[in-house]
């Protein structure tokens, strides 16, 4: 090859594995700059076999950190508002990363932001419930819904609940492609999937296919205005989404707005393991409701529902 590249720039580089990063540093004895990005505190490499995991215990990007090769930090965050960030900021990062966005000066020119924001609080109805959203950062309390499955799990009342939040987008103009919705589960992926085709084929016009489903492993790097997070559990453990690096990265994904569903009463019950991550950062969000933000002061965190039934 007559290409003789002089500089090596990665971004993403924690989530490479060692054989990734240095192959082209032995193809390309020209390379005399390295710049690796990276966030160390995110999901590392996608590892199948056993032997890989024992071998890559941790990323070769943090095992450089370790081992005190240059640093530097970058500590503003420019996706999202200070109220968004504050809680993993506070729980994952120490409080060292700060935000572009005060947000009491969030811009307002954005569609998102004036079809949500200004027009909160909005109430919606799913399986004879009714729940107000009354910020930019709630936690809808799907009381009655229960998780299904041995291996994978699914809750099919947060499914009703999430296909209901997003018809009242629609209403308020809020396009599908603006609309992230995030799970830690494959057969809660699927149940989801399922329902939007569903609407999809009753209504061709109803924009369903363009709603950004994803599950917990392949949302890192991506950002949306809006994320609605099913978190699926109602017994047991937390599941490996209370993982430090899964936790982080499935409440950093939204600009101007993000919904947790799930169980209010199993996320604040106790939580005897490891995987504590999300706790903390709910735990956060709860605990700093009430300060001045863009829908003046904000309120509780959790949206309890009302029974419709008489």
């Amino acid at each position: 090859m007559t290409w003789k590249p002089t500089s090596y720039i990665v971004d993403e580089a924690a989530c490479a594995n060692h054989l990734e990063l240095l192959l082209p540093l032995g193809r390309f004895g020209t390379i005399r700059h390295v710049v690796w990005g990276g966030d160390h505190e995110q999901l590392g490499a996608f590892l199948v076999s056993d032997e890989a995991r024992k071998a890559w215990k941790k990323s070769f990007f943090k095992d450089l950190m370790d081992r005190k090769w240059p640093l530097t930090q970058l500590n503003i965050n420019y996706r999202t508002h200070s109220d968004l960030a504050e809680a993993p900021n506070h729980v994952i990062y120490d409080g060292k990363v700060n935000t572009q966005y005060p947000t009491l000066s969030y811009p307002t020119n954005s569609r998102s932001f004036n079809s949500l924001v200004t027009k909160l609080p909005i109430t919606f109805s799913a399986d004879d419930k009714q729940y107000k959203l009354t910020t930019y950062v709630n936690f809808v309390n799907v009381a009655h819904g229960a998780e299904e499955g041995q291996y994978s799990k699914s809750n099919v009342a947060e499914v009703n609940c999430i296909v209901e939040l997003i018809k009242r987008f629609h209403v308020l103009g809020m396009p599908s492609s603006i609309i992230a919705v995030i799970t830690a589960y494959v057969a809660q992926f699927e149940c989801l999937l399922d329902r939007f085709r569903q609407l999809q084929e009753e209504d061709p016009n109803g924009q369903w296919d363009k709603i950004n489903l994803l599950t917990a492993g392949r949302v890192q790097a991506e950002e949306y205005d809006v994320v609605i997070l099913s978190l699926v559990k109602t017994k047991g453990s937390r599941g490996f989404i209370g993982e430090k690096s899964r936790a982080n990265v499935v409440c950093t994904r939204a600009k101007v707005a993000m919904y947790y569903v799930g169980s209010w009463d199993f996320w604040q019950s106790e939580n005897k393991t490891s995987f504590v991550w999300l706790d903390k950062i709910l735990y956060r969000i709860r605990d700093t409701c009430g300060k001045r933000s863009l829908t003046g002061r904000r309120p509780a965190f959790a949206v309890n529902p009302i029974d419709l039934k008489p």
